[in-house]
């Protein structure tokens, strides 16, 4: 998507401002009323959150650590709107007009265009359940650590198939070429996986569960925990995503 110059300055001025209130979420761009409505058409997605004017705590970093994780990001921009309470209370009306609960801080959406929004609904504020928010209601691909962009689509093609398909798509990862050793044993992750699901249709929720567990219950050095979190990432892209959403659009 061709970005005008125009739009890259209000990007700059929006990350002024974020550095101005102290870095409060560092990948974001810090939106108010008229920067939202100049930047948010530009691009096909927006993920926003809605939250007081210097948010901390675990969902704030969660919202920080997806944000970080989209910088390269063509269609899909991340930003923060910080509300408050006193004083001249800064982006409350524009909070509202938004259908934002202000008393229910964070609220977090994301916007197609400028005119439709869905609201992230689950009191649980993670990186995993973010991600799984921007899949199920749009059309972006997210390429995890660990994961192969190239190698995810395939998976997803494999994950949508009928059998005979399936060993096809078997195929074109076991011939792809890799350029690092990372992505050597990336290919070796997406070639198990789906060699595994050829056998057992429920592998990927069985082995989310089983890897899941060892993550936070095991003594594990950190080179074997990302590892493990790796392998967790490039299940994500052989998840069955057809019944697990259903899109709730607001009209703004």
């Amino acid at each position: 998507m061709a970005v005008t110059s125009f739009v890259y300055c209000c990007l700059l001025v929006s990350l002024l401002a974020g550095s101005a209130l102290g870095d409060a979420c560092k990948g974001c761009l810090n939106f108010d009323e008229d920067s939202f409505r100049k930047v948010v058409p530009k691009f096909k997605y927006s993920l926003i959150k809605f939250d007081i004017a210097y948010p901390y705590g675990p969902k704030h970093d969660a919202f920080v650590q997806f944000a970080e994780t989209l910088t390269d990001m063509q269609d899909l921009i991340v930003a923060d709107v910080g509300i408050k309470d006193y004083g001249q209370k800064d982006n409350e009306d524009f909070a509202k007009a938004q259908k934002v609960d202000t008393t229910k801080l964070p609220v977090i959406k994301l916007y197609k265009g400028i005119k439709e929004s869905i609201a992230f609904t689950d009191d649980e504020i993670t990186i995993e359940k973010l991600r799984e928010f921007v899949l199920e209601n749009s059309d972006v691909h997210l390429t995890l650590p660990g994961c192969v962009e190239a190698l995810d689509k395939l998976a997803i093609k494999f994950t949508q198939s009928k059998d005979a398909d399936r060993k096809q798509y078997l195929k074109e990862v076991e011939k792809y070429l890799t350029e690092t050793d990372n992505e050597v044993k990336a290919k070796q992750v997406y070639s198990l996986y789906m060699k595994k699901l050829l056998e057992d249709e429920d592998f990927v929720g069985k082995e989310q569960k089983r890897l899941k567990k060892i993550l936070t219950e095991g003594q594990l050095a950190e080179a074997k925990k990302q590892i493990l979190q790796n392998k967790i990432n490039i299940l994500y892209a052989f998840e069955d995503k057809t019944n697990k959403f259903t899109k709730r659009k607001e009209d703004l």
